[in-house]
């Protein structure tokens, strides 16, 4: 028992430290986390240093700061980030996109509707816009140009395998999960290959990063929730300037920009709530 209470002594992280590293994460990536949020970064950063064989999180914020592993930033950012999802989340904008956005967009489109998951997480989000797309006849390069982004590398890594658990599939109805899946045994699916390749996915900074273009559709939800104010506002402006006019953002039903200065109008379709720039 002593060498457990040592163990877990030498292995939690100090509230100094604690905000160190939180400042660090909210510069890089406007990830805001609360002090609330201590345990969980300890337990989720103890295994790199077990993987660095480091002692102590003071020692390893040093090194961090110090740059001896330059691509440690990210394997740190990598494992605190969130993504826990599932196909066809918040069923209302997926509604709304197929039965009021991209018909409109189309319409007034001579070119690709340009379409972003922004923290598209494991790829649930943009591979159900694919689906939704393809069964509308409307997933072709000459009608939408579809992109996917998280800051995580290694879940754009996952994304793109398109290996999912049943439990990901819970609220999918049964002719889609035929459709457009592969089992691959009792519990786990593939998303089938002409799907997959309909989506582009890389790795990005949202806050930092260069945007590939001007977008029609952005989809950034519940990502924005773990944002500080300022970050918040200067996500909104970057999504503002990288969208074509009569645009869309669609955030999560958790968040708002009533409360935040923006050139967005609120329009509510198929009862829910979207932003276009006008």
């Amino acid at each position: 028992m002593p060498g457990i209470l040592e163990y877990m002594a030498k292995h939690t992280i100090s509230l100094e430290i604690f905000h160190k590293i939180a400042k660090m994460t909210n510069d890089i990536a406007g990830i805001y986390m609360h002090e609330s949020k201590i345990n969980m970064l300890s337990n989720r950063l103890r295994k790199r240093l077990i993987a660095l064989n480091i002692e102590t999180f003071e020692e390893y914020y040093h090194y961090l700061v110090n740059g001896n592993d330059p691509d440690e930033i990210n394997q740190m950012l990598n494992v605190i980030s969130t993504n826990e999802t599932h196909f066809f989340r918040s069923k209302a904008h997926f509604e709304a996109l197929e039965k009021k956005i991209i018909p409109e967009l189309l319409s007034k489109r001579d070119t690709p509707v340009k379409i972003l998951s922004a923290g598209c997480s494991s790829g649930e989000e943009p591979y159900s816009i694919a689906i939704l797309l393809a069964e509308n006849n409307w997933l072709s390069p000459k009608l939408v140009d579809l992109e996917a982004v998280d800051l995580n590398s290694m879940i754009i890594d996952h994304a793109k395998k398109g290996i999912y658990h049943s439990k990901q599939l819970r609220y999918t109805d049964e002719r889609i999960v035929i459709k457009y899946f592969n089992l691959i045994d009792h519990d786990s699916y593939q998303i089938k290959n002409f799907i997959k390749n309909s989506i582009k996915f890389y790795n990005m900074n949202l806050l930092a990063d260069k945007f590939n273009n001007n977008y029609d559709i952005i989809f950034c939800r519940n990502v924005m929730i773990y944002f500080n104010r300022e970050n918040h506002i200067n996500l909104v402006n970057r999504f503002y300037e990288h969208m074509n006019q009569d645009g869309f953002l669609i955030i999560g039903h958790a968040e708002s920009l009533f409360f935040i200065k923006n050139m967005f109008q609120n329009k509510v379709l198929c009862q829910t709530h979207v932003y276009q720039k006008t």
